[in-house]
């Protein structure tokens, strides 16, 4: 098991990703390295950190969350 493990939030509202961020902060095994305010920019996040948690909103405007995850290698 690692000791740490690297994450994205992936959020169309800002308030989602500052929520999730606060939540992280008190989590020492998890770092969250960034965050995307759409898929787009988020799948650019992916393929460059290879992160191990994700955590994405499903529902978000022109490409949802189930559609980034299909786009995923």
């Amino acid at each position: 098991m690692k000791d740490n493990y690297t994450a994205i939030v992936i959020d169309d509202e800002p308030r989602g990703i500052s929520n999730l961020q606060t939540s992280l902060q008190g989590i020492n095994e998890m770092e969250l390295v960034q965050t995307a305010p759409n898929a787009a920019k988020g799948k650019e996040l992916i393929l460059k950190h290879k992160p191990d948690v994700l955590f994405l909103d499903i529902q978000m405007p022109r490409i949802s969350g189930l559609e980034l995850v299909g786009m995923l290698d």
